[in-house]
């Protein structure tokens, strides 16, 4: 699975940032702000981003894996202070 997190209003990359999936696999934001998470598997998963100054707007989002090259495309974060993760339900 890859994506990239920008940031809100100009979709600048941010780099640093923890893309979590299901609060337990987790992947660091490169400077380009991409990230590559593998071993995902197919179903459904939270996905949430935080950390590096960034939160997810929303906060975290239920997502659906088809493949593990499933690509999430841009996620947009805006400034923010939380650096750990929230806790998600269970399916």
């Amino acid at each position: 699975m890859v994506g990239r997190v920008v940031s809100v209003p100009d979709a600048e990359p941010v780099a640093g940032a923890t893309v979590a999936i299901d609060s337990s696999v987790t992947a660091t934001t490169g400077s380009d702000g991409e990230f590559l998470i593998q071993n995902i598997s197919v179903g459904q998963h939270w996905l949430d981003v935080y950390g590096a100054g960034y939160t997810m707007l929303g906060g975290a989002m239920q997502i659906e894996v088809e493949a593990e090259s499933s690509d999430l495309g841009q996620i947009v974060v805006c400034p923010g202070a939380r650096l750990s993760p929230p806790s998600v339900p269970e399916f």
